[in-house]
């Protein structure tokens, strides 16, 4: 397992993730946060998926 962070606009964390992606040839990626206050923790993972739902 690899451990990574990735900070910054919706594009830089998918170009962050993506770079990643290939570097480690990876075929799936999982995440996850600590980020206790719920909403704020949805508004994260809601982040996430929109960098990297972009076509």
């Amino acid at each position: 397992m690899v451990n990574c962070t990735f900070i910054g606009t919706e594009k830089e964390i998918r170009e962050g993730i993506l770079d990643f992606a290939k570097m480690h040839q990876a075929d799936e990626i999982m995440t996850t946060n600590y980020i206790y206050d719920n909403n704020k923790r949805l508004k994260a993972f809601d982040i996430i998926a929109k960098a990297l739902i972009q076509k």
